[in-house]
């Protein structure tokens, strides 16, 4: 029964976008960022793995600190429901042209999730004190970039309403899920867009 289940859910993730986290980004970090970094990837992986629509993961750019975590965790298993990942750079992984890097900073807004596109998500925990890191990556590496369409979402919120913080990596893929199975982006961002993450500019 269990290989069934596996196999239904490795079709679910073939008709979905692919997700890649970009985790290049550790000597941008401290330990403990770090750290937080690889509880958001359990927690991704977690909440992957449970979705209606979920997508293959794959995180690269893999250092020893960061595999060697995984093992520790025994995250071999995961690669049974969707989860990979490898030491090979943004820049050796194929399908580059299908490839779109998430940044807050792109002018682009995103409008749907195209299925036969990769979403990149920069594998970063800094409290923002790296502003538009991502964007500069991106371009250096001939990647088109997009943002979420949050602005809309939060005028939608009381008056005033602002984001106060950059989404975490566990929030990004989450909002990517729930946008996949509901085509609904203030259902996701609702669902994932935390609370503390709003502040009423007075």
């Amino acid at each position: 029964k269990i290989d069934k289940i596996k196999k239904f859910f490795r079709k679910c993730c073939s008709e979905n976008a692919k997700i890649v986290i970009d985790m290049e980004y550790s000597g941008l970090m401290h330990r403990k960022e770090r750290k937080s970094l690889m509880s958001q990837v359990a927690f991704l992986y977690s909440t992957n793995s449970k979705c209606c629509a979920p997508s293959n993961i794959t995180l690269c750019g893999m250092n020893s600190e960061y595999s060697n975590h995984l093992l520790k965790v025994g995250a071999e298993k995961w690669k049974e429901w969707g989860f990979d990942w490898t030491k090979d750079s943004l820049d050796k992984l194929t399908n580059q042209d299908k490839m779109i890097y998430l940044s807050a900073d792109s002018d682009v807004e995103l409008t749907y999730i195209d299925p036969n596109k990769i979403y990149v998500v920069g594998g970063l925990v800094d409290k923002n004190r790296h502003k538009g890191v991502a964007q500069k990556r991106a371009a250096a590496l001939g990647i088109p970039t997009a943002k979420f369409p949050l602005a809309s979402y939060f005028s939608k919120q009381p008056k005033g309403s602002l984001p106060k913080h950059v989404l975490t990596v566990n929030h990004v893929t989450g909002i990517l899920n729930d946008v996949q199975a509901t085509g609904d982006w203030n259902f996701a961002f609702d669902r994932c867009v935390p609370k503390r993450n709003i502040k009423l500019n007075e």
